[in-house]
């Protein structure tokens, strides 16, 4: 938990939008936590966006199933009322009215009331007037609920609407049905109930729902950190001690532990290590003795052909003493005295290309002069295979600091070929 803490701490905040991209090309560790991450928000959005829906619909199902049954029982009770007062004057009428909102209220537990006579009726002189309460006031009935109730005797309509509550607004359903008053014929009765205990409910659920979820979320996070360190650790180890391998520590190894995939892993890697040590070991122990034994023929040879190219020498010096047979073979003993000498010569250089005792021998030399002269000596080759070689040097010609031998010798394998 200490590495995680540590961890999160660590993260610059303020640069990560741009460290992101770097972090998802070079920390494994960083795109699986990523994925858990994104993947579980999903999840749990999905989730928390179901639960939601349902737990309102639900709410709003039972209350309203609640203030359709106390709707229905104040609008009974309202009736009874009405059947069994008696009201010769308008007087009468409105006490009889008056009496049966009250009972309306106590059944209902409702204040919000609106009290309509049914259009079209023959108005009675006894009729009580339209009346609504503050806040049913306006276009709060719709015209759409009023036909409903006008055209539904002895059943109940209802609509969402919204309601002022404390200065506040409020969700609420308001219910209408119709009542018949003795001697003054048919009237709306509606009835507004508030929905916001429901709405409350609703709101500390869904935020009971984020809470939970982000706090799932970011338990998700620390569990695939967790996870993942477990799982990426290994590689990373791997990793670190392939780039010792390749940079020529042969003796690195990873740690073998446990008996799962990744120890299987290690163990496969150490043994191809090892294999491989045990190669480079072989070749090593090859090149060397390559090595010595060229610097041992190289020097083994150096005297007698000092000594054969002594003799050659001379009798080439003195071969028209000799009859002209003999003179070819003196011409050739020394031709391929000096094609030996340079093989020698060549060979003697890999011995020291190989014991990395190369010294340049820096003298001042003339690159056009130098070229000029191969050329002229391979003149003949190239002139056999229908070639013609040219040197092109425009501008002054300077010396430079260089190996003439070998700057010779790479301008010969290179026309050569």
């Amino acid at each position: 938990m200490r590495s995680f803490i540590a961890w999160f701490l660590a993260i610059n905040w303020l640069g990560l939008p741009r460290q992101i991209p770097r972090l998802w090309k070079q920390s494994l560790q960083f795109r699986a936590v990523s994925l858990s991450v994104v993947f579980a928000g999903l999840a749990i959005g999905a989730v928390g966006a179901y639960m939601s829906v349902a737990i309102s619909n639900d709410l709003f199902q039972s209350r309203l199933e609640q203030v359709l049954s106390q709707s229905q029982r104040a609008q009974g009770a309202a009736q009874r009322i009405f059947d069994s007062g008696v009201a010769s004057d308008r007087t009468a009428m409105q006490n009889l009215v008056d009496s049966s909102l009250v009972s309306i209220r106590d059944t209902s537990s409702s204040s919000l009331l609106a009290f309509y006579r049914v259009p079209g009726n023959d108005v009675s002189p006894i009729a009580p007037q339209n009346f609504a309460s503050p806040e049913l006031s306006g276009t709060i009935i719709t015209p759409a609920l009023r036909a409903s109730v006008q055209g539904g005797q002895g059943s109940q309509f209802w609509q969402s609407v919204t309601l002022r509550e404390s200065g506040a607004s409020v969700p609420g359903v308001l219910v209408g049905s119709l009542v018949t008053l003795p001697s003054a014929g048919e009237y709306e009765l509606y009835i507004a109930y508030s929905f916001a205990e429901s709405a409350k409910t609703l709101d500390f659920v869904t935020q009971v729902l984020w809470v939970a979820g982000i706090g799932l979320i970011i338990l998700i996070g620390a569990i695939s950190w967790f996870v993942a360190r477990i799982v990426v650790r290994p590689i990373q180890v791997a990793a670190a001690t392939s780039k010792k391998l390749a940079d020529g520590d042969l003796s690195a190894r990873v740690p073998e532990l446990g008996e799962d995939v990744l120890s299987e892993l290690a163990r496969n890697f150490n043994a191809m290590a090892r294999s491989m040590q045990r190669q480079v070991t072989s070749l090593e122990e090859l090149s060397s003795m390559q090595q010595r034994f060229v610097a041992d023929v190289s020097h083994e040879l150096k005297t007698p052909l000092t000594v054969v190219r002594l003799a050659g020498d001379l009798l080439y010096q003195k071969r028209e003493q000799f009859e002209p047979t003999v003179r070819d073979t003196i011409a050739q003993l020394h031709g391929s005295l000096d094609r030996f000498s340079g093989v020698l010569g060549d060979l003697l250089e890999i011995s020291r290309y190989d014991a990395k005792t190369v010294k340049l021998e820096l003298e001042p030399t003339n690159l056009v002069h130098l070229a000029s002269d191969v050329c002229a000596e391979l003149e003949p080759i190239a002139a056999e295979r229908g070639s013609v070689i040219e040197v092109v040097s425009p501008g002054g010609h300077c010396d430079a600091e260089v190996d003439a031998q070998r700057i010779r010798r790479i301008i010969v394998n290179l026309l050569g070929n």
